[in-house]
């Protein structure tokens, strides 16, 4: 995803989520344009279209071993059968890309690897997946994508995104969650990208191909086979995150955009439904060098200065309780004393957690500076805007319904089916 995309926090590998969208992530203000205008004009487009999801980072070659005997297509042409363990070398061509193999060269604009047995999977170097892969050029590096159905997709996300439980206490929330998939989906093919449609990680949704799949969440799919949220007859914007700390945010607080009162904060329960969390609660320390040195790495500092901390404080909140300002006061020889504001969501990615090896959980927090130690207490884990995850994993254990776990999170929305 382009850096407009870190959009949604998630229990990647269930409670490792975010050393990651909030892992490794800096999270960036989302603003979708309009995407589909009716449901009817998005059945359409997915009648005809895969989902096309980025497999790789930027690259300037790709080395592909083969696991199952698969057929090269260039266009409609089916040139070469690649057997089991030969290893592809792709590399940029002018506007296409080259395959090697061995001695064989294939070059096309884009080239495709398709099953020779069309019940099975494509496995490339330790991976399987379905629908076909893709090799394009993307303006001078090799891309790899997947391109297969939309409910296919959806199969490799569940187990990623969300825990599937130990037995069915988490089903309706498996089924909320895969109309939220869904419907997240379908906002990003209305993109129209020319190459791919979602990043197979964090920028997106975290995809593991058909190796991730679960039979409880795959069932989850298929009982919710094409349903969507809409509001006023088009697909809603849909944002999911881990924890939300007992109140969702108001969207234009975090990404600066409003597509309508459904994306409005709302209390989770009157006991906070999501307290379940292991990320409920949570205490984050520093020292004084490390929280300047956060700083300095965020680029709000001269790196070359030595810095105190003088004073960090809140000075404002939403109504949920997440910070909207926190003003930090520094002073140096050459400069004397310095103000940083910091506003909403780049809070996390400024201050990072104590380990520095992913974002802050959330902003709502408490902050205390005493004796040279920075102490923030917090709640929730992720933007907290749409569906909290572990809020709808607990509504499912109470047998509260999915539709109602959706109402819940999204007043106003309907669910729609866009195909049978």
């Amino acid at each position: 995803m382009n850096g407009n995309n870190y959009c949604r926090s998630r229990l990647k590998h269930f409670n490792n989520c975010f050393v990651i969208c909030f892992t490794s992530l800096l999270l960036y203000s989302c603003a979708p344009s309009t995407k589909f205008t009716s449901e009817k004009e998005a059945a359409e487009y997915i009648e005809k279209n895969p989902v096309r999801v980025l497999l790789n980072d930027e690259s300037n070659e790709l080395i592909l071993t083969v696991n199952t005997p698969v057929y090269l297509f260039i266009g409609d042409k089916r040139l070469a059968l690649i057997n089991k363990g030969n290893r592809i070398r792709f590399t940029p061509a002018g506007r296409g890309v080259t395959a090697s193999i061995g001695n064989r060269n294939y070059s096309g604009i884009e080239i495709r690897l398709e099953q020779k047995d069309k019940s099975s999977l494509i496995r490339l170097n330790y991976a399987s997946y379905r629908g076909s892969v893709r090799v394009v050029n993307e303006y001078g590096l090799v891309r790899l994508i997947n391109s297969l159905s939309l409910e296919d997709y959806i199969k490799g996300v569940m187990t990623k995104e969300m825990p599937v439980g130990k037995s069915n206490e988490n089903y309706e929330a498996l089924k909320a969650f895969a109309i939220c998939v869904r419907t997240y989906t379908i906002m990003k093919m209305g993109e129209r990208k020319e190459f791919f449609d979602v990043y197979a990680d964090v920028r997106d949704q975290v995809y593991g191909g058909a190796d991730s799949e679960h039979s409880l969440s795959t069932k989850a799919v298929v009982e919710t086979d094409g349903m969507i949220l809409t509001y006023n007859g088009i697909p809603a914007v849909c944002y999911y995150h881990s924890t939300c700390g007992g109140y969702t945010e108001n969207v234009a607080n975090v990404f600066n955009h409003s597509n309508g009162p459904y994306l409005n904060g709302v209390k989770d329960g009157e006991l906070s439904y999501c307290s379940i969390s292991p990320r409920f609660k949570w205490e984050e320390s520093y020292s004084e060098t490390e929280f300047i040195s956060r700083l300095k790495n965020a680029d709000l500092l001269n790196p070359e200065i030595n810095y105190s901390l003088q004073k960090i404080e809140v000075v404002s909140r939403f109504n949920s309780g997440r910070i909207n300002e926190l003003r930090i006061e520094v002073k140096s020889l050459q400069n004397g004393t310095e103000t940083l504001r910091l506003f909403s969501n780049r809070i996390r990615s400024v201050i990072k957690n104590s380990d520095n090896n992913g974002i802050l959980r959330s902003t709502m927090f408490d902050v205390n500076f005493s004796a040279g130690k920075i102490t923030i207490t917090g709640k929730g884990f992720g933007h907290g805007v749409g569906l909290c995850q572990y809020g709808a994993i607990r509504q499912s254990n109470l047998g509260i319904k999915y539709s109602e776990i959706l109402r819940h999170y999204f007043p106003g929305t309907k669910i729609s089916k866009l195909y049978d």
